[in-house]
């Protein structure tokens, strides 16, 4: 039934008109008008247009959505009527009164058209015959052309003679195909124009103790301000202040100077020293005139010159490596994860995870005095090593890649994983610890077993 209707519905090519009040219309999309359009065409004087939303889409080569979606902004914007729906056949009709609906559209546009002619300036033509190829082609040509470029103004673009404006002021020329530029964009635009005599900033004369302090500044390849700028010259004029003692009302030397700079270069280049982490970075762009006296700082430490006047930096907690009471111990912990988490590959481990290593040997000795005599047995360093990876390894279900050496010294470890994997392993004689929190511990592959109290 439905396809003997849209047989007869047929849409048929032809000449269509489009309504003003459709084209003007900004609201609508492109498919809202192919839709319209098309719509008006299957809109039979009696039975109106009873098309469904696919044979729309087929006609108009879009999606089914993208026809119901126009069909409701058209029945919104009230260009379309539906006129009935019995839950298979939808009939719909162009509105009868779409188009005082928006008739103000078209009264809209007339009054920027009439509005365009008036501020059209008006024009003087000769009629001489020889003179009416330059009627409109020029005239029409010089709107577009740009005053201010010499190259598009050139003087035989339109002939004296000819062409006549009665009013030569630029004020009432359209602008057609130009930008309008914002005012802060026009602003700009004029200041460019502008010629701006660069003032050069008053020379700064830099004595030899000076120029000393500077190339020692630079030997060290820390951050230096560019030259003829205020930052270079309030460096100089600080520097100075430190060797006349009119900066702080004491007289440094050179060498009290260049002292206190490799001691602060040993802070901001140097990471076996503090600061550590991103207030190292904050050092490395320090110039010399902050460095010396930053009025910005919002803590008391405003003066890096006499912070490091007299004093090293110290070492940086994480190069101190702590003392290897148990080298048995950490040597079969760093094979055990050697072998099994870096596939064997040999490398000398950094300061931090030496120590990592080390505080788990630490813990592993403190563990075994505290719970001695929970212990079955005697556990030694080698034992513990590899007991101390299982447990960890055995937590993770096997998946080792994500275990670093922070793993073997953390609290969790010796808290949970630890003492948990000794119970399950039938090391502890009774299941319970003094110290330690006995938790469930299950794995994929083992069988439920409950290790709490």
């Amino acid at each position: 039934m439905e396809q003997m209707q849209e047989s007869e519905n047929r849409y048929l090519l032809r000449d269509l008109n489009m309504p003003p009040e459709v084209h003007m219309n900004e609201k609508l999309d492109k498919t809202c008008i192919r839709l319209f359009l098309t719509i008006t065409c299957l809109d039979h004087t009696i039975k109106h247009c009873w098309a469904s939303n696919e044979y729309l889409a087929a006609i108009l080569n879009v999606a089914k959505v993208t026809i119901s979606k126009s069909v409701s902004t058209l029945i919104k914007e009230k260009y379309i009527e539906q006129l009935s729906f019995d839950g298979r056949t939808r009939v719909l009709r162009i509105s009868p009164n779409f188009r005082n609906e928006y008739k103000h559209l078209v009264e809209e546009t007339d009054y920027r058209m009439d509005t365009y002619k008036k501020s059209k300036p008006t024009r003087q033509c000769s009629v001489n015959s020889s003179d009416k190829e330059y009627k409109d082609k020029d005239y029409n040509r010089s709107l577009f052309l740009d005053p201010k470029d010499p190259v598009s103004r050139k003087t035989d673009s339109i002939p004296s003679e000819c062409v006549t404006l009665a009013s030569s002021s630029s004020v009432n020329k359209p602008k057609l195909n130009k930008r309008q530029l914002s005012k802060s964009q026009t602003i700009r635009n004029k200041a460019k124009l502008v010629d701006h005599p660069l003032h050069p900033l008053p020379h700064v004369a830099i004595t030899p103790p000076v120029q000393e302090v500077l190339e020692h500044w630079h030997e060290l390849k820390l951050y230096e301000s560019k030259e003829a700028t205020k930052t270079y010259r309030d460096g100089v004029k600080k520097l100075k202040g430190l060797l006349n003692g009119k900066l702080f009302g004491v007289q440094y030397t050179i060498d009290d100077i260049k002292n206190s700079i490799t001691n602060f270069s040993f802070a901001a280049l140097d990471n076996d020293f503090e600061p550590s982490g991103p207030y190292k970075k904050t050092l490395q762009k320090m110039n010399i005139a902050a460095f010396i006296l930053s009025e910005h700082s919002t803590n008391d430490d405003k003066s890096k010159f006499k912070k490091y006047f007299s004093t090293m930096p110290a070492v940086a907690r994480s190069k101190e490596l702590l003392p290897d009471d148990s080298p048995l111990f950490t040597s079969e912990l760093k094979s055990f994860y050697v072998n099994s988490v870096l596939g064997g590959v040999q490398i000398k481990f950094p300061a931090k995870d030496e120590n990592n290593f080390r505080k788990a040997a630490i813990k592993f000795n403190e563990f075994c005095e505290t719970n001695y005599n929970k212990i079955r047995g005697h556990i030694d360093d080698a034992e513990g090593a590899r007991y101390l990876f299982e447990s960890i390894e055995k937590d993770k279900n096997g998946d080792v890649k994500s275990i670093t050496p922070g793993w073997f010294c953390s609290n969790e470890t010796w808290t949970r994983r630890f003492p948990a994997y000794l119970n399950f392993q039938g090391m502890l004689l009774n299941g319970e610890s003094e110290y330690f929190d006995m938790y469930s511990w299950k794995a994929e592959d083992d069988v439920s077993i409950n290790m709490s109290n």
